[in-house]
């Protein structure tokens, strides 16, 4: 499992983890999307919480948001679904969309993530 965004550690300093979901059927044939794998991917990131500005904005425009995480860019990141998760600091996040490419420059990516259920 590749670790991404080590260029500048002072810069990115809490370690994100993506999770990919697993497809489970359950004993009546019911599929269960809710199963994760192991981790799927590690990256080093700075986290806004929901008291902050970015937050504030994002929630302008993406609904409800809990956490935004900027991550250096890397084709690892880019290939992340909004179907997946990310755990910071032992926390489950959604992630609800694709992580968006800030200004298109291939420089950071930005994740949007709104708390599961039990937090």
């Amino acid at each position: 499992m590749p670790v991404c965004g080590l260029t500048d550690p002072s810069r990115r300093d809490v370690l994100i983890r993506f999770r990919e979901p697993a497809v489970a059927v359950n004993a009546i044939g019911e599929v269960d999307v809710h199963v994760t794998t192991q981790d799927t991917l590690k990256a080093w990131g700075t986290v806004r919480s929901k008291s902050s500005k970015e937050v504030y904005f994002v929630n302008q425009t993406h609904g409800q948001a809990d956490v935004v995480v900027e991550c250096d860019y890397t084709t690892e990141l880019a290939e992340v679904e909004s179907s997946w998760q990310m755990v910071i600091a032992g926390d489950v996040y959604e992630l609800t969309g694709k992580p968006e490419n800030i200004d298109y420059a291939n420089r950071e990516f930005r994740f949007v993530g709104r708390a599961t259920e039990g937090m």
